[in-house]
């Protein structure tokens, strides 16, 4: 149903990217050598972390140190805390 082109190339582009994530996702998890994490695992790790921005500084919540480990074997290591320059 897309008639302009632009909207095409958009979604093309989005798509593109979209598929490099799950690429680089899915080697990841391969890379572990764990067959009970599935991509789909590792991204709702990854999701469930949360971020709250207090005096100029993002902090990191919500962390439990299994899934830690886990996304730092994935080599997606979350900083717990980030000063934020204003």
């Amino acid at each position: 149903m897309f008639q302009d082109y632009y909207k095409e190339e958009g979604f093309a582009f989005i798509l593109l990217i979209v598929g490099q994530i799950h690429h680089y996702v899915a080697k990841a998890v391969r890379e572990l050598r764990n067959n009970t994490i599935s991509n789909h695992d590792a991204l709702l790790m990854a999701r469930r972390l949360k971020l709250s921005l207090r005096n100029n500084i993002w902090n990191l919540h919500n962390t439990r140190k299994k899934e830690l480990d886990i996304l730092n074997n994935l080599r997606f290591i979350p900083k717990m805390c980030i000063k934020v320059n204003a």
